[in-house]
């Protein structure tokens, strides 16, 4: 399978690999999207975005604030574990789904980003995520190296 075909799995399994998510410019430029954030917008063209998959999820923040500054912002913690990655779960399924723990195991430990980001409000409030994310161009390229695909 060459890597544009594992491309073209993904896209007709429908799994999405131009995730949106509310995260920084830094994020934005890094990764590629085409969403709002501070007003501006993040334009990378399509030809030069880097497919991912991402899976993310809300740790606290602080919220209340307002204009008047009668109403301050209070800190809060969702105490949210990591849930699981089904979009790296769902593409494993597809293209190997007989591996094993210890090739499970190994796989996640080199192809998983893991990582913190806050999304900036007004009055001082603020999200804090944790997030996960997978570059698939590495994923294939460690699932080919594992011999867990054949390249072509």
């Amino acid at each position: 399978m060459t890597y544009e075909n594992f491309q073209l799995l993904l896209i007709e399994h429908e799994i999405n690999t131009d995730p949106y998510h509310p995260f920084s410019l830094d994020f934005l430029f890094r990764y590629g999207s085409d969403r709002k954030s501070y007003g501006r917008k993040a334009k990378i063209p399509a030809s030069e975005k880097e497919p991912i998959l991402l899976s993310y999820w809300e740790t606290g923040g602080s919220s209340g604030g307002n204009c008047w500054n009668d109403d301050p912002s209070e800190a809060y913690s969702t105490n949210a574990k990591t849930p699981p990655f089904e979009d790296l779960d769902k593409v494993l399924r597809l293209v190997a789904p007989t591996i094993s723990h210890f090739h499970w195991l190994d796989l996640t430990a080199k192809v998983i980003e893991e990582g913190d980001e806050t999304y900036y409000e007004y009055y001082g409030n603020y999200t804090n995520y944790g997030y996960q994310l997978v570059q698939v161009k590495r994923l294939y390229e460690e699932l080919v190296a594992m011999g867990l695909i054949s390249p072509a």
